[in-house]
């Protein structure tokens, strides 16, 4: 069976994406994208920012849970309603993570872990990650990190530009954040994106959370 494009499927099925120009494979060296480990490790630090940011929804979403329920506007009980709803939450978490992640690299082009250790996504030819793309790469990062991330550890070693599945589906590639400024694209290499991109989800990310508390609460 012959496997996807060094670009990606995303560079030949725009139809399943964003319309946009040719792409063009191969446009950043080897040695310019990032391994298997250490973007590992940034998935790591992303876990450990989200979590706090899942604390601080939590903690929202409960003082309005409170507030409503001295009020006499919610029913009594409603901490037996939070605990009896594990699997409802669950799904809601893995859809509010990868559109956490999706509207940090769009934004800002890296997530809490991308930018700490110098890395940022971006499509094969250096420019932009447009939002199907980002929504795409993200939610295929639950077919990659299946059976501890075995799937995408053997993409990424087949790939001539590193790319896990989702990356290859979506046309996009992890590389390093001075290769993408010193090339002049339109895909944000600078801090102070990747700040404000960050800012943005975490808002968002915050705000779902809180209020996916508070409905399975009501």
């Amino acid at each position: 069976m012959q496997g996807p494009p060094a670009g990606g499927y995303g560079a030949n099925a725009t139809s399943n994406f964003e319309e946009s120009e040719p792409l063009s494979p191969g446009s950043f060296d080897l040695h310019e994208t990032v391994t298997f480990w250490p973007r590992a490790l940034a998935r790591i630090i992303d876990y450990g920012f989200v979590m706090g940011l899942a604390f601080v929804g939590a903690i929202f979403g409960s003082i309005a849970l409170e507030i409503l329920y001295q009020t006499g506007y919610v029913a009594p009980g409603y901490a037996e309603r939070l605990s009896g709803s594990t699997g409802w939450g669950i799904v809601i978490g893995l859809f509010t993570g990868a559109g956490f992640h999706a509207i940090a690299e769009l934004v800002g082009g890296a997530t809490p872990g991308k930018a700490v250790l110098g890395f940022r996504v971006c499509r094969v030819d250096g420019s932009r990650v447009g939002l199907l793309r980002a929504v795409g790469r993200n939610f295929a990062y639950y077919i990659d990190s299946l059976f501890f991330a075995i799937p995408a550890f053997n993409a990424m070693k087949k790939s001539p530009l590193r790319q896990r599945i989702g990356d290859q589906w979506a046309g996009t590639v992890v590389v390093r954040r001075a290769a993408l400024a010193a090339r002049g694209t339109n895909a944000p290499s600078s801090t102070g994106r990747a700040v404000v991109g960050l800012a943005v989800a975490s808002m968002l990310y915050v705000v779902a959370a809180a209020a996916e508390l508070f409905i399975r609460g009501m």
